[in-house]
């Protein structure tokens, strides 16, 4: 006859199934996040930079408007500040990684004063980031709000209140 093995001991594990669930768990919620961050990085870079030249801007404008009391003239946003504050301006436009235009447009044209961006390529990428910044510094819809945005750039309402 053969000879059968002889019957192991039987162990228990070296450590519990909740503490391997959560080990799992935890390690594929940081791979998770990780994934998330690579995502979201490369989007908010740009907007943050755009917000900077929409907030300075307005910044500057408000100011101009309050110290002549009327504002300046429609034209190219840089052109249209003070040498003092344009030199800020010029230098967040540079930095800026989404290129276009930005413009003022006095109280003389249509509506109300407004900061006005043209992006120099117009779609997806330039419309997400736009409306990434409608979500930081208006109400988060695109069509409504100071801050609107359209398929061709975005409008930030200034108001003397």
């Amino acid at each position: 006859m053969s000879a059968s093995p002889a019957a192991q001991p039987l162990h228990p594990p070296l450590e519990s199934r909740l503490r391997a669930g959560l080990k799992v768990g935890v390690i594929g919620l940081g791979l998770g996040l990780f994934g998330a961050t690579l995502c979201m990085i490369p989007q908010q870079a740009p907007a943050n930079a755009v917000l900077k030249v929409f907030a300075e801007g307005r910044a500057g404008l408000l100011t101009e408007h309050f110290e002549r009391e009327a504002w300046p003239a429609d034209g190219d946003l840089v052109g249209a500040l003070g040498p003092a504050r344009a030199s800020r301006l010029r230098e967040l436009v540079a930095a800026c990684p989404l290129a276009g235009t930005w413009r003022f447009a006095g109280a003389k044209t249509a509506g109300e004063p407004a900061i006005l961006f043209t992006p120099a390529e117009p779609g997806q990428a330039s419309a997400r980031c736009l409306r990434l910044v409608d979500a930081w510094i208006d109400d988060g819809d695109p069509s409504a709000g100071d801050f609107r945005v359209r398929p061709d750039g975005a409008r930030l309402r200034l108001s003397a209140e």
